[in-house]
């Protein structure tokens, strides 16, 4: 993935299968000569994604070139992906010690993720990724045939955020 200056607007990804990352959306640069830079996804729906609705792989942009990473995501819903959204990281690999900080801002405002395994996942990015802002989280859960809200999702979100770089509000 490599792009700057980009819209999307109400993208519909369904069923994604087979081959890795198995994601509604994935935005994974491969190199850090690569520019991931103001993005904008309006009104995403991604349904019964096998893996992530939608999944930010930022590893391989992360280098001695500086970078800026702009990326809005606004109104997003997820239904029954196992995973609503998803920062991946270094999964316990050092980074090269000349590596840069990415700078920016990756904001997630009102998504909807709705009868997940699991809503949101992020994993360690050594402090080397530009801040995540997630902001009006709706969480619902399917129970008894039911969808219902779950209310103390956010709280457990904002506590659950003590890595650095992440900030949750309502």
């Amino acid at each position: 993935t490599n792009g700057e200056n980009i819209l999307i607007d109400n993208p519909i990804i369904v069923n994604t299968y087979g081959k890795a990352p198995q994601s509604g959306i994935d935005i994974e640069p491969n190199s850090n000569k690569d520019v991931i830079d103001q993005i904008e996804i309006k009104n995403p729906i991604t349904i019964q994604n096998k893996k992530t609705g939608i999944i930010i792989a930022l590893k391989q942009l992360v280098g001695p070139l500086s970078k800026n990473v702009n990326i809005k995501i606004l109104n997003h819903l997820d239904i029954s992906s196992a995973l609503g959204f998803r920062i991946a990281g270094y999964n316990n690999k050092k980074p090269e010690s000349n590596y840069k900080k990415l700078n920016g801002l990756i904001l997630v405002q009102s998504p909807e993720w709705r009868d997940n395994k699991q809503y949101f996942a992020t994993e360690n990015n050594q402090n080397l990724y530009p801040v995540l802002k997630i902001k009006s989280v709706t969480a619902k859960k399917k129970i008894n045939n039911q969808l219902l809200i779950d209310k103390e999702y956010p709280k457990r979100l904002q506590k659950g955020t003590h890595r650095i770089g992440i900030i949750v509000e309502e």
